[in-house]
């Protein structure tokens, strides 16, 4: 299916200013993002200068995975917040012991797999530092210095 999201021009203008700068402050060109986000360069010209009013959701959100950016900033919009009710009890267990950001709490609790989550707090932490480790964030998580020496990532 076909989606388009309609933006005037002033919200088109923001989208462009967002990318470049994006795409700028990650040293690639516009035909190197162009080809990581599956779209033409001419369209990438085209969204930066403002000139795509209607983009579909879909190049948007690849062109978000292209730029590593939650589609939500790309937008210029604000990501919704973790609320405490959505986010499982043993989620929460980890969180209040790392004393984890709303921004990290906020991605985990979005990541399903098959319409799962992980169960236990042990899981969560699991998939935290699996992800932590190939976006390559080596310090320890914010527990004890004991403790997070214990779980901190080596390279």
């Amino acid at each position: 299916m076909w989606y388009a999201l309609a933006m005037g021009k002033e919200q088109a203008s923001g989208l462009g200013d967002r990318v470049r700068k994006r795409r700028k402050a990650l040293g690639l060109t516009a035909k190197s993002l162009a080809k990581a986000a599956g779209v033409s360069t001419s369209y990438i010209s085209q969204v930066e200068r403002g000139h795509q009013e209607d983009p579909s959701l879909p190049a948007l959100r690849r062109l978000a995975d292209a730029l590593s950016m939650d589609l939500h900033a790309l937008l210029g919009a604000q990501a919704p917040s973790a609320d405490a009710t959505l986010v499982p009890v043993s989620l929460r267990e980890l969180v209040e012991e790392y004393g984890l950001g709303e921004e990290t709490v906020s991605m985990l609790s979005s990541i399903q797999i098959d319409g799962r989550q992980p169960g236990t707090k042990e899981d969560w932490l699991f998939l935290l530092l699996a992800i932590r480790r190939s976006c390559r964030i080596q310090e320890p998580l914010g527990a004890s210095e004991e403790r997070a020496g214990k779980y901190a990532l080596r390279s």
